[in-house]
């Protein structure tokens, strides 16, 4: 009987040192793979410290899964950053924002930019000192409802006098308008003109430039003139003066 006993644990021992190496083996991959990413290449390079799945090559790329536009749209419940290739339709890279599917080329730039020029003079003087529009500079630019933006905005242009009289002036506001309203810092100039050699076309020109946070969707930015004091006074003109104004607007991914 003690004989028998002894011959099963000589068959149990392999099989009990087999199992702890398969243990301790598992164990130990588990804990390589927690440390380290994953290299794919025929070098046999171990992945970047930085990297969970290091692949590099010589000789082929990368591939995505590519699909259709229906097929995309039919992934149910898809994570934040997701990334596919359409096949179809507008081809090309996409990846999955939280709310919606977006072209990776529109995410990496998502910028644009106009410039309009003054169409002819805005005369201002004491009978006419309502804020006025200068003709021409008025643009409307779109806003990307996925990222965060900024508007630069610059425009210039010059004012010339009336006064036909030594010592005569005139003076002006000059005011950059977003959607309407007056942009409170930085948006706003007071030009002065001195006619003091009785002339009666001295110039002056304003310079203004911002740039600010701005939010999705449609905006028009417009640049407005007010009679202030003096003598009346003529601001912009079209391109056949000195006095031409120009605005430039341009929307820039932060």
């Amino acid at each position: 009987m003690h004989d028998m006993l002894k011959k099963i644990n000589c068959l149990k021992r392999p099989y009990n040192q087999y199992l702890l190496f398969l243990i301790l083996a598992i164990v130990f991959n588990n804990k390589c793979f927690a440390q380290n990413g994953v290299a794919i290449n025929t070098t046999g390079v171990a992945a970047d410290s930085s990297a969970m799945l290091d692949v590099s090559s010589t000789k082929g790329g990368m591939l995505v899964p590519r699909m259709t536009n229906n097929q995309k749209n039919s992934i149910d419940a898809p994570a934040k950053g997701l990334l596919i290739y359409q096949t179809n339709g507008a081809s090309g890279f996409y990846f999955y924002n939280g709310s919606g599917w977006e072209p990776l080329a529109s995410s990496v730039l998502g910028q644009s930019a106009v410039t309009v020029y003054g169409t002819g003079s805005a005369y201002l003087g004491s009978s006419a000192n309502a804020d006025t529009p200068i003709p021409g500079l008025s643009a409307s630019i779109t806003v990307p409802s996925t990222g965060n933006y900024y508007m630069y905005i610059a425009t210039d242009g010059g004012i010339q006098t009336l006064s036909s009289f030594s010592g005569g002036y005139s003076v002006c506001y000059i005011t950059l308008k977003i959607d309407g309203f007056l942009v409170p810092e930085g948006g706003f100039k007071q030009l002065s003109v001195l006619n003091n050699e009785a002339l009666g076309s001295n110039i002056n020109y304003w310079s203004i430039s911002l740039s600010k946070p701005v939010s999705a969707g449609n905006h028009t930015i417009e640049v407005s003139a007010q009679y202030q004091s003096g003598d009346d006074v003529v601001v912009g003109s079209d391109n056949q003066y000195l006095l031409q104004p120009e605005l430039t607007v341009m929307i820039l991914k932060q």
